[in-house]
């Protein structure tokens, strides 16, 4: 595990999931994001020891493994018998509000082996923040908010098995400028507008935006690491028209390619 540490996003004024802010903790640590108010969603994940959360009037023990979503405006503190380690990713959006809340202060996640593997290994990075670290963030909340909802056990897996194989799709093939939704839910043996629905209610963003998204955020990553025309980065994440890219890139982050090169220095 990576020493401790915690990164701050800039925040957005689009509509999109965006992430704010990440840290890993332990008990050396003396300010704890969990002794804190959480004005945002936040994923927890305990990754060692055993921790007893209170969120609200809830109370949930998470031990090695275990996740936990917080709501925003919830009063946070928790305790620990022994050493422990967590990660939390905080995230935000207008999008993102309209995940059921119910009356709970928190819910816990049901995380599979191979998702806390994914998520123990992106809170070890050696560099942190680094290009494309926002976005695998986001890609771990969304993997795990496909497992929030309170369904009955064997048809919610279904969907979030579902969810998570259009995910494993689209990272394979952002960069295809062929690369349609309605091949992949061909592919998963669903129909567009059930799917269009699922993905929009359970992720709170639209499969076809979750994919904009996605290669804007590798557009970004190309933008500050390489040389290459905006032209050949447009190819590169899928996009035969680099003044359609261009369009798309500005509508997420508010200037053009061009544009947000030159910030970067």
């Amino acid at each position: 595990m990576a020493k401790e540490f915690s990164f701050i996003f800039k925040k957005s004024s689009f509509g999109e999931i965006i992430c704010e802010k990440t840290g890993v903790e332990t008990e050396k640590d003396i300010n704890h994001f969990l002794s804190l108010y959480s004005e945002s969603f936040a994923l927890v994940c305990a990754l060692s020891g055993k921790l007893t959360i209170n969120a609200g009037a809830d109370q949930h023990i998470l031990e090695e493994g275990g996740a936990l979503l917080v709501y925003p405006d919830t009063p946070l503190s928790f305790h620990a018998g022994g050493a422990f380690c967590y990660g939390y990713i905080r995230f935000n959006g207008y999008s993102v509000s309209k995940l059921a809340r119910g009356h709970n202060c928190a819910r816990q996640v049901q995380l599979r082996q191979e998702q806390f593997a994914c998520i123990r290994s992106f809170f070890g990075e050696q560099n942190p923040g680094g290009p494309g670290y926002e976005l695998n963030a986001l890609s771990l909340v969304f993997s795990a908010l496909a497992h929030t909802e309170e369904q009955p056990a064997e048809p919610f897996e279904n969907r979030a098995t579902v969810i998570e194989r259009f995910i494993a799709l689209t990272e394979s093939n952002f960069n295809r400028t062929d690369f349609k939704i309605t091949d992949a839910c061909a592919k998963l043996g669903i129909s567009v507008s059930y799917f269009t629905k699922l993905f929009s209610k359970t992720m709170g963003i639209s499969p076809l935006q979750y994919v904009i998204n996605l290669r804007m955020g590798k557009a970004k990553g190309m933008l500050k690491k390489s040389h290459l025309s905006i032209k050949e980065i447009a190819g590169y994440v899928g996009y035969d028209d680099a003044l359609h890219f261009s369009g798309e890139f500005k509508k997420i982050t508010g200037m053009s390619p061009s544009q947000y090169k030159r910030t970067l220095g």
